[in-house]
């Protein structure tokens, strides 16, 4: 009978020591008018590797190391001794040693080794709490953060009045993908030309026509919906110069490729918008020979310069 018992409860062991390492540890489950063609995780799941956490798997119970001592030997002579060899630390109150070979175990010992088992299942579900309320804190400062960034940014691009620079990266995949015939279009955050004005946003492309694929770099503006619409004046009448900026280290030896338009007030793209953003834009279509950009001073770490200075009188 005592050897149907010991067997029993070795098997209620096995079972728990599978259901525990079935947890999941991760936590975390979780110049012309143009056309505007160019619109705008979770964390990987992890199985816990039970020897993580300083006990073996079910299955290798009873398979002997290298030192003549089964699997389940080896994690419970620590626990004998009240320690865990993964944490280091306290794991309950010492148990009677088991390891020395004998015929039965009283159901007092192989109680307190299920007692134990239990204490186990029940830190490591502690832990998960713990680290899912730690991600979620993480995704949280996260969204704070982004959410003050763009606050940020919009106060900053509403007192710019009229005068905005716009810092594009990854020139070389741009126009890579461009050669390659794919859409190469980005737009910038919206601005003002002063803190009651209009709204506009940049619109730049390697220009990707057939007879000059990936030649020019476009540049266009757009008009966007702003909080002020209804208190200015409709078509736009004004000048907007574009540049793109010379990088050179002497200022004086500087040379910006600037154009100025004149707007036109029979053209969509001047108009009171109706959408979130003007489907016309009006710009460049050749602004300037990528060769221009590329041999001289205009970029710099992949990167290059847009001004645009909007003039409304």
């Amino acid at each position: 009978m005592e050897f149907h018992m010991r067997d029993s409860v070795y098997q209620h062991i096995v079972l728990l020591a599978n259901g525990v390492e079935s947890l999941n540890m991760t936590g975390a489950h979780r110049l012309t008018e143009s056309d505007d063609y160019g619109d705008y995780s979770g964390l990987p799941h992890h199985q816990p590797n039970m020897s993580e956490y300083g006990m073996p798997s079910a299955t290798s119970f009873g398979m002997k190391g290298s030192k003549g001592k089964s699997d389940y030997q080896s994690y419970m002579e620590p626990l004998a001794k009240g320690h865990s060899s993964a944490a280091g630390g306290p794991m309950g109150p010492p148990l009677p040693s088991l390891l020395h070979a004998k015929d039965s175990y009283s159901p007092q010992e192989l109680s307190q080794y299920m007692e134990h088992i239990l204490k186990w299942t029940h830190a490591m579900q502690e832990r998960e709490r713990k680290q899912t309320k730690k991600i979620q804190d993480l995704e949280h400062r996260l969204l704070h953060v982004e959410k003050n960034y763009k606050h940020n940014q919009a106060h900053t691009n509403r007192f710019c009045n009229g005068t905005f620079i716009w810092r594009l990266q990854n020139y070389m995949k741009m126009r890579d993908d461009a050669m390659k015939g794919a859409t190469s279009v980005q737009h910038s955050d919206g601005f003002y030309t002063a803190l009651y004005g209009y709204k506009l946003c940049i619109r730049v492309n390697i220009n990707a026509t057939d007879s000059i694929r990936g030649a020019y770099i476009s540049l266009f503006v757009h008009f966007m919906k702003g909080e002020y619409d209804n208190i200015v004046e409709w078509p736009f009448k004004g000048c907007i110069s574009l540049s793109i900026l010379d990088q050179t280290e002497d200022c004086l030896k500087r040379k910006h490729l600037r154009e100025t338009l004149i707007a036109k007030s029979e053209l969509l793209a001047f108009h009171r918008p109706t959408s979130y953003r003007n489907h016309k834009g009006f710009g460049y279509m050749e602004f300037a020979p990528l060769s221009v950009l590329e041999n001289g001073s205009y970029l710099k770490n992949d990167s290059f310069y847009i001004k645009v200075e909007v003039n409304t009188g």
